[in-house]
């Protein structure tokens, strides 16, 4: 392995690390937004006698 291709190898596994940090914490937020769109779109479906007991 030569120096251009250590240079190629570093460049990949940094680029790598820095895909995998950022999707893990996507991944959480993405979650957790889902779960609130969720509760609100349900909550705005409901019939309104329900909204009232439940608000």
């Amino acid at each position: 392995m030569g120096y251009r291709d250590g240079i190629s190898a570093g460049k990949e596994a940094s680029a790598q690390e820095g895909f995998n940090i950022g999707f893990k914490q996507s991944a959480s937020s993405g979650y957790k937004w889902g779960i609130v769109r969720g509760i609100t779109s349900a909550f705005v479906n409901l019939p309104d006698q329900f909204k009232e007991k439940v608000s």
